[in-house]
């Protein structure tokens, strides 16, 4: 009866250990897919920008943004904490208050 009881405990243990493992594969795989769709959205960011805009990147969930002139991104900028990219005031404004466009 006690091997049983060892057998199931250490059962438990290795299906949490792989649990885990298979929780921070997929955080890392989420962490690789962002971090592709943002080299991509960088890349084409700026080219329909004809003279100067600011926009947001999307890829960030508008908590970055970059200036673009003349079809070139010239600027990458961060928001403060708690606040993303509003569309509408050209800057910065709180979390809350911002529709972020999605893809």
């Amino acid at each position: 009866a006690m091997d049983t009881a060892t057998t199931t405990t250490d059962q438990t243990k290795t299906t949490a250990i792989a649990t885990t493992a298979g929780e921070l594969a997929s955080e890392a795989d989420d962490l690789a897919i962002s971090e592709n769709n943002e080299a991509k959205e960088l890349e084409t960011i700026c080219d329909d920008s004809k003279k100067s805009d600011i926009l947001p990147l999307l890829a960030t969930g508008c908590v970055d943004y970059v200036s673009c002139i003349n079809g070139r991104m010239v600027r990458r900028q961060t928001c403060s904490n708690g606040l993303l990219f509003d569309v509408n005031i050209e800057g910065c404004n709180w979390k809350d208050v911002v529709a972020c466009p999605s893809y």
